[in-house]
């Protein structure tokens, strides 16, 4: 064979070989050619230009998780927190993503991190704790509005901690305990209150009963002066019939209970 048409062919297979680019999926590749961004290969088999085109950046489009550690915020209350969070995100369009920010990574950890705080600084202590989901969809709406520009996708913000220094920490267990004290006292209150409407309710019952039953007895109006002048004997003899009546009524459901065995 021909020495120069052995060289022709060795080229040509060399060059076809060299021009192949395999993209996996999951995966975009940055093409410049000269020095200016020509395209994105996209998953599959490519065709390039040995020499003339060069491949610039080679990144994931599937999604991936930035952790943010904990970092200083203050409420509205200046009250001073540490929130730790976790993002995920995910590149849409690698030209952006390469040609309009320096470092993607770094941009969107302090863009989270900017963002956050802003928000931390206009709710109150409680409401942060209470409202974490509001927070988030907040935090996710803000950045969304930024990361367009960046060819990038913020998919989820998530809240993971929320630490408090030991001088918060004691603030609120004292805060605790003052909110228990007082909730265990109100209950004691309804309960006495409770206790003082029955009795008396259970009085005015008595005395109903009682007038009703003397208006029937021949000598109803000489029982009824001397209750009226010795009210502790009427009281002890009403909580007695009270309490033999409660008497009774128990012995008679354990007696029909005894009875169905």
């Amino acid at each position: 064979m021909d020495p120069t048409l052995l060289i022709l062919l060795l080229t040509m297979i060399g060059y076809t070989i060299t021009s192949q680019k395999i993209v996996n999926q999951g995966t975009a590749v940055l093409i410049e050619r000269f020095g200016k961004y020509h395209r994105t290969l996209e998953p599959g088999l490519n065709f390039i230009i040995p020499i003339i085109d060069d491949l610039v950046l080679e990144d994931s489009t599937r999604v991936q998780v930035l952790d943010i550690n904990p970092q200083p915020c203050i409420t509205k209350d200046s009250t001073q927190i540490r929130v730790d969070a976790v993002m995920y995100w995910q590149i849409i369009n690698l030209h952006d993503a390469y040609y309009n920010v320096e470092d993607i990574e770094l941009a969107l950890k302090n863009l989270v991190l900017t963002t956050i705080r802003s928000e931390i600084s206009q709710m109150e202590l409680d409401d942060v704790l209470t409202s974490r989901d509001t927070l988030k969809t907040t935090v996710l709406k803000q950045m969304g509005i930024t990361t367009k520009e960046w060819g990038v996708k913020v998919t989820r913000v998530d809240i993971q901690n929320i630490l408090f220094s030991p001088a918060v920490e004691k603030q609120m267990e004292e805060g605790r305990v003052t909110s228990l004290a007082r909730e265990t006292l109100v209950k004691k209150a309804q309960a006495e209150r409770l206790v003082k409407d029955s009795q008396t309710e259970w009085i005015a019952d008595s005395v109903k009963r009682l007038a009703d039953l003397l208006d029937k007895h021949p000598h109803g109006r000489e029982v009824m002066q001397f209750l009226i002048n010795h009210p502790c004997q009427t009281l002890r003899w009403m909580r007695y019939r009270r309490e033999k009546t409660s008497k009774m009524r128990k012995s008679a459901r354990l007696t029909a209970r005894k009875l169905e065995c």
